[in-house]
């Protein structure tokens, strides 16, 4: 059996130089967030009249996404697939 490693708690400068890495790196990905969500309102928008017991397949280039009506707690599942022209 290997020796157990002993985990040793991290100190407060390395816990705040963690929170700043991660702040920088969130800071990084804010402006794709945001975009997702106002991509992700508008594609909702286009099949919010689809019956309640329906799913609405959109298709693009590469990417094939279900949407169902906003009444429903997930509106949308996405799968990304490479298709091949």
């Amino acid at each position: 059996m290997p020796p157990q490693k002993l985990q040793t708690v991290p100190s407060r400068e390395e816990i705040i130089d963690e929170f700043g890495e991660l702040d920088r790196r969130l800071a990084l990905v804010k402006p794709a967030v945001d975009r997702h969500k106002v991509l992700k309102e508008t594609i909702a928008g286009w099949y919010a009249d689809t019956p309640a017991e329906q799913a609405a397949i959109a298709q693009g280039g590469y990417t094939r996404s279900t949407w169902r009506p906003r009444a429903m707690s997930a509106p949308c599942s996405i799968s990304k697939r490479l298709f091949r022209r």
